[in-house]
């Protein structure tokens, strides 16, 4: 607000004299008197002011800046949402692989299971000493379903039913 000159009161220094804080002391050792301060207002500064032209042009840039940052805003989102769509598919595709290569391993295993159940089979059938218990044991045997013959705790239980059974039938 106030801009403060110093003004200093003192009589004329010699080349020797020694320049401390607006203070002079002179090869004497005295000291001068202290300097006054007198205020000076500086009027304000007034505001700028622009011309239609300018306000137009001024207008426009705004705009302007806020239709590329729209569109930054905008193609960044579009690019987030094709990023988001990707990395989904590819999930997806990473998922049906996954399922894929365990349902591929879940039929070897099946496979592998009911070859082992038919071999173990025909050895039965094979034991049998007579055609009325391979007749009987063999029709048993064709009752039991897939599932059956994949689970072993089913599977033991089915041939267990079977075995006491047929040891009643050809006991009686």
């Amino acid at each position: 607000m106030f801009d403060y000159i110093i003004m200093a009161e003192w009589e004329p220094v010699d080349a020797e004299a020694i320049f401390i804080k607006d203070k002079v002391i002179n090869e004497d050792n005295e000291i001068p008197v202290e300097s006054e301060a007198i205020a000076i207002e500086k009027p304000p500064k007034k505001k700028r002011t622009l011309t239609d032209k300018q306000k137009e042009a001024l207008a426009k840039g705004r705009a302007k800046a806020k239709l590329s940052r729209e569109a930054k805003l905008k193609s960044h989102e579009e690019l987030k949402k094709e990023q988001r769509t990707e990395m989904k598919e590819k999930k997806e595709q990473q998922l049906t692989q996954k399922e894929q290569r365990r349902l591929d391993t879940r039929k070897k295993v099946e496979s592998r299971l009911l070859e082992d159940w038919e071999k173990k089979k025909y050895e039965a059938l094979s034991s049998m000493k007579d055609m009325g218990s391979y007749n009987t044991m063999e029709a048993y045997l064709d009752t039991l379903s897939k599932e059956d013959i994949l689970d072993k705790v089913k599977l033991k239980k089915r041939l267990n039913f079977m075995v006491t059974h047929l040891q009643n039938k050809i006991s009686t």
